[in-house]
């Protein structure tokens, strides 16, 4: 499918389709090599219909795009607007999709109200729920950008296949099915694939505790597919399900016998058949007395009870317990066997038909939207004027329209004095939930005991949700920056649809492509009435404005967020970065920051000084030595002062402008990396002040940075090993202390000074600090072709 140029067109082939049950789709798909400015996204219908009359499309849509993979929703869009203009629909989510650009082997899963997606193995949409039912038809689609260059992008598709499913689905069985007997209840469930009802962990909780409360046995039969699944089902409730594989040949004969042995197990009990005589219980009251009950016999399927004597008139239902210790049973067996049970201790709370916890569960207020917080509070009384209430529990539970669990909140509470109470509070949002009647339910508990309940009903309403519908376009001033330069940017926007757009969001973002990672964000209130327009322009310097600049090349995204959530991408635009210009450097050997004249910008003390190139201070220089040799301009804004026995200049000395450097620091100091030494016989050292390097000598085979003042202090030699040249860099002060320094690369301290004191000193490449100071023998500096790139 090949792009176009001004009209942003969408392509897709539509395959209508009535048939509404489960549809799995497969096929591959892979993107051009060009840029994102003329090409939206690539990707596939499903759900969807295409009214004829009314000349409407309805559904949904995946795309792939720049930024990852987003889902759509068309409800009721002109099918000419879909077709032949800028108009995405409704976006429902976005989420990651890795490298847009490679070959991709995409399946799709698509429910009546559900969809999940795979990228190869990887599962990148989850069982998404879709709000609405529109239709049955599918088909790939691109969606072009509007631009007006030559470009033509396109999207590559292949081996498209579509397979449906038919059957009963589980939770249908389990809600709907009418079992003819309560006693004996079984579902065997065949599966070769994916089982759509237990897609996610609360689902299949859910689906357990249906099983449980209706008292059926799941026998789950399946493959590779669907044994995760199963198995989760058996782990939760292995009492009631069990799972077996399609390739066991023995299942089929395991699963019968298992049948037969659980319903011979359910013989009614003998009521006539004695299990038990001579039955003693005895144990230990609160109080230190002890109990004896006694029985002539127990029968099979018989329960005993008896009164344990306590006295109830000083004990507070939902607050005292009762602890009886060392419980013991003598009893004889059917086989004449004596037999003795123990146990240490048995602690039975108080349970009076008067509680003395009550609770009172309310909310902020009666009917809720989609996505409002519903404020939850509860209020829990210790009605006793005897003793306080200790460890107790509440439990806030949230219900929708069916009676199932949507969340629990879980609190223990703090000790209620007598004749008081305690607040507990709670935050739901509604979210997506559908229409109707929701149960709040709290409980209070004493340990297991529910000791209080109370109940409040909310009702969950859905707002009708306006389409709005956006032209625009983004400009920038150029393709091709500097890192230093201003990169002007022009955005236009108009409303084009049928309703007014009141406290929107304008958000734009630069992103840089190579790392996928947003560099700068602007966001804007746009407030548009129908058919308005509104345009604005600004503009960026990458060097100061962007949080780092990692790569070359650079999108910029232009969205519009309504009110009510809607998302509408409008056409972006792009371009290309080329580092720094450093231009005005020349061939600057040392370049002092300094612009103050009472301080030396640059000070040469030493025997023989070799400048094979320039140098330049905002300040001024100062040379105290044998010789000096300057090969290139000597340039300063409050002037040079040569002290020396001989000095050997190219040119006369250039009184110049003050020349600002730019802020490279807070663009490179997130990428340099790990600092790697060669160290003989030494050490570091670090506090809060200073980064300190000791050793005879010293290489480094990195960048070194460090945010405190910099000491490199060897005593006999210090280098570095890289061709390309390497960074030493500090954001206070540098040191370089030794007998011989041969370094390629650039020192740079743009709030500090760097202070060189060696006997014999040889840089190839730069100094640039705030200050220069050098005290030693012999001093060797030129530069080298490239060297400035260490900065980009």
């Amino acid at each position: 499918m090949l792009g176009y140029r001004y009209d942003p067109y969408k392509d897709f082939l539509f395959v209508p389709d009535k048939n509404d049950s489960q549809k799995i789709f497969t096929f591959d798909i892979q993107r051009d090599k060009t840029d994102w400015h003329s090409m939206n996204g690539g990707g596939f219908l499903f759900n969807t219909t295409i009214d004829a009359e009314a000349n409407t499309i309805s559904g949904y849509y995946v795309l792939i795009m720049r930024d990852g993979l987003r889902l759509y929703e068309l409800d009721e869009m002109n099918l000419d607007s879909f077709r032949n203009r800028g108009y995405a629909g409704k976006e429902i989510s976005k989420f990651q999709f890795k490298d847009v650009y490679a070959e991709h082997h995409i399946k799709i899963i698509a429910n009546s109200d559900t969809v999940s997606l795979w990228d190869g193995g990887d599962i990148v949409i989850d069982n998404a729920e879709l709000p609405n039912i529109h239709g049955n038809g599918y088909g790939p689609i691109t969606s072009h950008a509007s631009h007006c260059c030559s470009q033509r992008s396109y999207f590559t598709f292949a081996n498209i296949t579509m397979q449906t499913i038919k059957g009963e689905k589980l939770l249908n069985i389990l809600d709907n099915y009418n079992f003819e007997s309560d006693n004996s209840r079984y579902v065997i469930s065949l599966s070769d694939t994916p089982i759509e009802d237990l897609d996610d962990e609360e689902v299949q909780k859910n689906v357990a505790q249906k099983i449980v409360d209706k008292k059926i046995t799941f026998i789950g039969l399946g493959d590779e597919d669907s044994t995760e699944q199963y198995q989760s089902i058996a782990q939760l409730i292995p009492d009631n399900a069990s799972f077996y594989e399609y390739t066991d040949k023995t299942a089929v004969n395991t699963i019968k016998n298992n049948i037969i042995d659980t319903e011979e197990a359910k013989r009614i009990p003998d009521a006539d058949a004695v299990i038990a005589t001579d039955l003693a219980i005895t144990g230990e009251l609160p109080d230190g007395s002890s109990f004896v009950q006694q029985y002539d016999e127990l029968h099979e399927g018989e329960t005993l009870s008896f009164v344990v004597p306590i006295d109830l008139d000083d004990l507070t239902s939902g607050i005292d317990a009762i602890l009886l210790k060392n419980i013991r049973l003598d009893y004889t067996d059917e086989n004449n066997i004596a037999r003795v049970k123990t146990l240490d201790k048995i602690t039975l709370p108080v349970i009076g038909s008067e509680g003395k916890i009550t609770n009172q569960v309310t909310t902020d207020k009666e009917a809720y939207y989609e996505y409002e917080d519903v404020k939850i509070f509860d209020r829990i009384h210790n009605n006793s004027d005897i003793r306080a209430a200790k460890g107790l529990t509440n439990v806030i539970t949230i219900t929708d329209p069916e009676g199932n669990v949507i969340t629990e909140y879980t609190k223990t509470l703090s000790e209620i004095m007598t004749k008081s109470y305690v607040e507990v509070s709670e935050i739901w949002n509604v979210a997506d939930q559908p229409e109707g009647q929701y149960t709040i339910i709290s409980n209070v508990y004493d340990g297991d005991v529910l000791v209080s309940e109370s109940q409040a009903v909310i009702e969950v309403m859905h707002h009708e949700l306006p389409q709005y519908e956006l032209t625009g376009y983004l400009n920038t001033s150029g393709k091709l920056f500097k890192a230093d330069e201003n990169i002007d940017i022009t955005r236009y926007i108009e409303n084009i649809g049928r309703y007014d757009i009141e406290n929107g969001k304008i958000n734009i973002r630069i992103i840089d492509a190579a790392h996928e990672k947003v560099v700068y964000e602007r966001e804007e209130v746009i407030d548009l009435s129908i058919g308005e327009n509104n345009t604005d322009s600004f503009s960026v310097v990458p060097a100061n404005d962007f949080t780092s600049r990692g790569g070359k090349e650079y999108l910029i995204t232009y969205e519009v967020t309504t009110e009510n959530g809607q998302t509408i991408e409008l056409p972006g635009d792009g371009f290309m970065l080329d580092g720094f210009d450093f231009s005005f450097m020349g061939d600057d050997v040392l370049f002092s920051m300094n612009d103050d004249a009472s301080i030396k910008g640059i000070q040469m003390n030493g025997w023989l000084m070799n400048v094979y190139g320039s140098m330049h201070s905002n300040s001024n220089v100062e040379a105290n030595c044998s010789i000096i040799t300057v090969e290139g301009d000597c340039s300063s804004v409050s002037g040079a002062q040569f002290n020396t026995w001989q000095t050997l200049l190219e040119n006369d000395p250039i009184t110049s402008e003050f020349i600002e450097f730019p802020d490279v620091l807070s663009v490179i100091k997130s990428r340099l990396e790990e600092t790697i030494l060669s160290i003989e016989n030494g050490w570091t050292s670090e506090n809060e002040n200073e980064f300190r390097i000791y050793g005879n000598s010293v290489v480094a085979d990195s960048d070194i940075f460090s945010s405190k003042s910099l000491i490199i202090d060897p005593s006999n030699c210090f280098a570095s090993s890289s061709d390309e040249g390497i960074l030493i860099c500090s954001e206070k002060d540098i040191t370089i202390r030794s007998t011989d320094v041969d370094i390629k690369g650039i020192i740079y301290a743009p709030n500090g000074t760097v202070r060189i004191e060696s006997n014999n000193f040889n840089i190839h490449g730069r100094i640039i600090a705030k200050n220069i100071i050098f005290q030693g023998s012999i001093f060797n500096g030129e530069t080298f072709d490239g060297d400035l790139n260490l900065f980009n």
